[in-house]
């Protein structure tokens, strides 16, 4: 069977290419199992016209293998670093991270609901995702540890020591 034959009802949403928001994955997920249940479950059987795909489904459910205990991360995974700043940029938003990982390579991994900078297995940062423009998303504890380390500098400059 020729793969175009198979569905061309069913295309790619441009949102794939840059992500949706929680709620919107939501309601994706209800609209393709609504699909699911109401379209393709319906159809005939390509091996056999006169039964319905639900079916033959329903039948073959036993031999099927039984899904992980722990479900794969299918977030998008990207190696970051930061310039001068506690920031790293994704997707047109800032996300803190600590001051001792400013500069050092870094991976991010986002899924619709949580951004997370790793530094290897180690988790530096978690913010709630932003799907704003231009939005600056900072942890209390990122900013009190630059102030802290910004706080032991005053007064080493030359000219801050003389009065």
């Amino acid at each position: 069977m020729d793969p175009s034959e198979l569905d061309s009802g069913m295309r790619a949403s441009p949102r794939a290419e840059r992500g949706v928001r929680s709620a919107e994955f939501e309601d994706l997920n209800r609209q393709a199992k609504l699909w699911r249940d109401e379209v393709a479950h319906q159809r005939p059987w390509p091996g056999d016209p006169s039964r319905k795909v639900v079916s033959v489904f329903d039948e073959e459910k036993s031999r099927l293998l039984p899904l992980p205990a722990h479900q794969f991360d299918t977030g998008l995974i990207r190696a970051v670093r930061s310039g001068k700043t506690i920031y790293v940029r994704f997707d047109l938003n800032d996300y803190s991270i600590p001051p001792n990982a400013v500069g050092r390579s870094l991976t991010l991994a986002a899924s619709p609901d949580v951004v997370r900078i790793l530094d290897g297995a180690t988790e530096l940062a978690r913010h709630r995702r932003s799907y704003d423009r231009g939005a600056r998303i900072e942890d209390a504890s990122h900013i009190e540890a630059l102030l802290k380390q910004k706080h032991k500098a005053l007064g080493s400059a030359p000219g801050t020591r003389l009065e």
